[in-house]
């Protein structure tokens, strides 16, 4: 199972990355058509989210309980800063920190 929680939280982070630079791209083109850089900001967080996100998938292995709070925690806040962009890497990583807290006996 903590296998499966890494290579799932690895996935899940990938999809929080590509959802962050998506959130970049429409953060850019909002501040050039004369928009706030709110959007580009809460864009950033999500991608340094998305980075934590694979450190917490890598410890899945050496600590299980660890790695499932950081991934929650990550999804959650990934899905407040850039939304329904996140969906994807939120559902993957719920997944892997599932396998993982109960892979943690194993």
């Amino acid at each position: 199972m903590k296998i499966a929680a890494l290579i799932i939280g690895i996935f899940g982070s990938a999809a929080g990355f590509i959802a962050a630079l998506f959130g970049l791209l429409i953060g850019g083109i909002d501040a050039a058509i004369g928009g706030g850089t709110q959007i580009a900001w809460m864009a950033f967080v999500a991608l340094g989210v998305s980075v934590l996100a694979l450190v917490g998938a890598a410890l899945a292995i050496a600590k299980p309980r660890f790695s499932a709070v950081v991934m929650v925690v990550c999804g959650v806040v990934g899905l407040v800063f850039v939304g329904l962009f996140w969906i994807v890497a939120a559902i993957l990583l719920a997944i892997a920190a599932l396998l993982a807290f109960l892979g943690r006996k194993g």
